[in-house]
Parts: structure tokens; sequence; C-alpha cells
């Protein structure tokens, strides 16, 4: 699956399969993580087969259901901590895709399970991010066009139209 792909397949997930990620997948998205922690001066760290975070009465709220995998967003406190999570968390959600996984951002409907993860001093979590293998492949929603977002006409160039176009397909449309 290419990168495009991944954009226009990728849907929020909640509920998932009680199936453990494959070794070679936990092997590939460990490796990718280290990597843009380095690169984006965070502390991301995936947690398998746990499920007591998503059993609270949020999580139940959110029909969050056989959440046994996340991804914890953390990082030092700074001005840019949330443009840096959501940067590099969604290079990770795409790499989930690609590999057949199914994700969903969570803000609020987790618990902190304490001995899961470790903070570093200043380090706060930012968000969740709900992995494995789902249920379903999501809900597709209605997606506007290029022209209601935007003044994109025939002198364009193609890199602009295609941002938009990529944009389109996210979370929080414009």
């Amino acid at each position: 699956m290419t990168l495009q792909e991944a954009i226009q397949a990728r849907h929020s997930v909640r509920a998932y399969k009680e199936q453990p990620l494959a070794d070679e997948t936990v092997r590939v998205l460990v490796d990718k993580i280290a990597e843009l922690n380095q690169e984006g001066r965070l502390h991301m760290q995936l947690i398998l087969n746990e499920p007591k975070a998503f059993q609270g009465t949020l999580a139940k709220y959110g029909k969050f259901r056989h959440v046994n995998n996340y991804i914890v967003m953390a990082g030092k406190k700074a001005d840019d901590l949330d443009e840096r999570v959501g940067y590099y968390g969604e290079q990770l959600v795409l790499l989930a895709q690609t590999l057949g996984l199914n994700t969903c951002w969570v803000g609020l409907s987790y618990s902190k399970v304490p001995g899961t993860y470790i903070l570093e001093a200043r380090e706060v979590i930012e968000a969740y991010i709900s992995i494995g293998y789902g249920e379903t492949q999501g809900v597709s929603h209605k997606i506007k066009r290029v022209e209601q977002v935007s003044n994109a006409n025939d002198l364009t160039p193609s890199w602009f139209r295609q941002g938009v176009e990529k944009q389109l397909f996210s979370p929080r449309q414009l």
C-alpha cells in the first residue's frame, strides 16, 4: 500500500479483533517510533497486550472495544509539543495503515495505567493512539471538493492542489 492509498483508506477504528500484533509488524513499529522520537524530540512508546487503559467509563462511552495495544504520545512540555505529537503521530498512523493495522487518536477516553510506560522529568502525555487489527476498516465520511476549501483554479500549482486533496482525507477537515 502506498502512502496515498493509506491516506485514503485510513479511518478511525475503535473496535479491534483480539489478535496480537505480528512480530515483524511490532519490529517495524518499534524501529519507526525510535526514529521519530529522535527526530521529533518525543517519547512515544508502543504498549502491547495491555487492556486496562481502555476499560474505564470514558472508553466505554467512546465505544472502544478490545483495545490491547496503543501508542503513548508523550514528550517534554513545550509550546510546540502538541504540534510535534500530531505531525510525528500521524506518520505512525499512516505507517500502521500500510502494515494492515487500524488506529484511532484518543484524547480523553483512556486511563493511565501505572508501570506501562515511562515518563521522564517534565514529560507529559498528549494523547494515545489505539492500534490493532480492526473489526472493520472504519467508516468513510463525505469529503469536500478542493474548490470548496481553497481558491484553487487552473493556474494553481499541482503540489498545492495535491496538498489540499490529502488534507481533505484527514480526520478534521477544513
